[in-house]
């Protein structure tokens, strides 16, 4: 992930990239771009472009075309930090999560399944409102899992997905 400021708004944005080749990896990063652009709601962060940009002029090491999603950039951390430094109360949890919570019924109503909600997906805005993010792995409803099911974080993976069985809106 990169924080970018576009010249033609001068917003920051962040911005993950990834090569454009024909791999499982380059697959899943347009699936992914194609799932986070159908999502709109105000505790996703939000979408803002996407495209390929080739990089590397001549003479340059590293040619090549490269992918990008820029989306909202949230400065407030990631929840997971938060949580290193300071417990949360079972009220300013439920506060913080609820919104999150939303965003994942909007996903879910769409028929998509994030299969990766953990704290680091999560990403606090300035005033500490939850917004979550990170839709690399996320299935929509015809979708085929692309890759072996390594790329979840195993300590927040649900039992059906630890088992390599189906996932559904109850694995989230």
């Amino acid at each position: 992930m990169y924080r970018a400021r576009p010249a033609r708004n001068n917003r920051t944005v962040a911005v993950k990239a990834r090569p454009a080749t024909g791999d499982d990896a380059a697959q899943r990063f347009r699936r992914e771009i194609e799932i986070h652009r159908s999502l709109d709601h105000p505790h996703i962060a939000a979408f803002i472009d996407s495209g390929c940009v080739s990089v590397g002029g001549a003479g340059a090491a590293n040619k090549g075309t490269v992918r990008y999603l820029a989306m909202q950039h949230l400065n407030g951390g990631a929840l997971g930090g938060r949580l290193q430094n300071q417990s949360l109360s079972v009220e300013n949890a439920c506060s913080l999560l609820q919104p999150v919570a939303m965003a994942l019924h909007h996903v879910h109503e769409r028929g998509i399944v994030h299969r990766d909600v953990n704290p680091s997906n999560i990403l606090l805005s300035e005033d500490g409102q939850a917004h979550l993010i990170d839709f690399s792995i996320a299935l929509g409803p015809d979708d085929i899992p692309i890759g072996d099911g390594t790329l979840c974080t195993p300590a927040y993976m649900s039992p059906e997905q630890r088992g390599g069985e189906g996932t559904d809106p109850r694995s989230d």
